[in-house]
């Protein structure tokens, strides 16, 4: 997977279990949100390298809403291996 593949409503979640919703340039989550412009192209982040647990490493299908974004009901489509 990589960043130009994401679409919105997918989710990504991080190294750390943070769930994030991609809508337009942006991942928003239930605390706030990152701009997609801070990842390469692999789903890792560049822009603070000292930061650790925020690479990307699932991404589930399109959700219909931001309240779904911790449900165990999505579909998994990519995993970082």
């Amino acid at each position: 997977m990589r960043k130009s593949d994401l679409e919105n409503g997918m989710v990504v979640q991080t190294e750390s279990g943070k769930n994030y919703m991609v809508v337009g340039d942006k991942f928003i989550g239930e605390t706030g949100f990152v701009d997609i412009e801070e990842y390469d192209e692999w789903l890792n982040l560049k822009t603070h390298p000292s930061l650790t647990g925020y690479d990307i490493m699932k991404v589930y299908a399109e959700i219909v809403a931001l309240k779904h974004l911790n449900d165990n009901t999505k579909t998994l489509i990519w995993i970082r291996l």
